[in-house]
């Protein structure tokens, strides 16, 4: 990206989210030309017709380490990361509910006094339910994947197979079965 074409998106207008007009104004604080600003004007109201939402800090730092694959350039699509903002509320919700169901947390996301108590091994009890086993097989791929492309540098496939774990195999699957039980 480079500021003195016009087209650099300041990270803090992701995060916090910013609209059509102070993304103009914000074109007039640096040295281009009226004949370039006018160019990124309207390059702005052709990709931020309303803006730029607010994504947070950790959606833009899953989408930076996703886009990693593509080289020096990149090519932010502001919609890939409002997706990934979605994805962390996503997170946030499934780790509400299962520390609702060990009793840490209200229904209102307050912490409180708790009867769970964790087991001393990480290791299976040889008492897990089938949806249980399955999860664990599916966390033991997952691992061995972001392990294997963090080992190699590759933050954009690990990124993807932990995305891929928590959104489809334990809040679309694991999650969604085991919801009936409670």
């Amino acid at each position: 990206m480079s500021k003195s074409l016009g087209n650099v998106i300041d990270p803090t207008d992701i995060i916090t989210g910013q609209n059509l007009q102070k993304l103009h104004n914000d074109l007039r604080m640096g040295n281009l030309p009226e004949k370039e600003i006018a160019k990124a004007e309207e390059g702005q109201k052709k990709l931020y017709p309303k803006g730029i939402p607010q994504c947070g800090t950790d959606a833009l730092r899953f989408a930076l380490a996703n886009y990693t694959s593509g080289g020096r350039d990149i090519n932010m699509e502001i919609g890939r990361v409002e997706g990934y903002r979605k994805f962390c509320n996503k997170l946030w919700n499934a780790t509400k509910f299962c520390l609702f169901r060990m009793d840490l947390v209200t229904l209102e996301g307050k912490r409180q006094e708790s009867s769970f108590i964790p087991h001393k091994s990480a290791l299976p009890t040889g008492k897990e339910s089938l949806a249980e086993k399955w999860l664990l097989h599916k966390l033991n791929q997952a691992s061995a994947v972001v392990n294997d492309k963090l080992e190699s540098r590759d933050f954009s496939d690990a990124s993807s197979a932990a995305y891929s774990f928590f959104l489809h195999d334990l809040c679309d699957v694991f999650i969604e079965a085991t919801k009936p039980l409670f």
